[in-house]
């Protein structure tokens, strides 16, 4: 997986796999950067609602369609898992 990038300083590549920070409720998601949007299964974030994004890796276990294999995915820089599977927080 590539390093964080902070959303501000630049956006992924349209079809890029990638992991992204929810700013507002700090939620960690896996999805594709498409029509300049983060989009998992579940929803679709504009760029200024995520605080920083990386690259998953080509071979990344990874669906497209926003799932995330049951291969856990490493966190953002400092967060903190809330419980034994609970989302990951950030605090700080």
């Amino acid at each position: 997986m590539s390093s964080w990038i902070a959303t501000a300083t630049a956006l992924p590549k349209e079809g890029d796999a990638v992991q992204f920070v929810i700013e507002e409720r700090d939620i960690l998601l896996a999805g594709i950067y498409e029509s300049c949007t983060f989009r998992s299964r579940w929803s679709l974030h504009s760029p200024g609602e995520v605080s920083a994004w990386r690259k998953l890796d080509a071979d990344a276990d990874f669906d497209l369609d926003g799932f995330a294999s049951a291969t856990p995915l490493p966190a953002a820089p400092g967060a903190r898992r809330t419980g034994a599977d609970g989302p990951p927080t950030q605090h700080g």
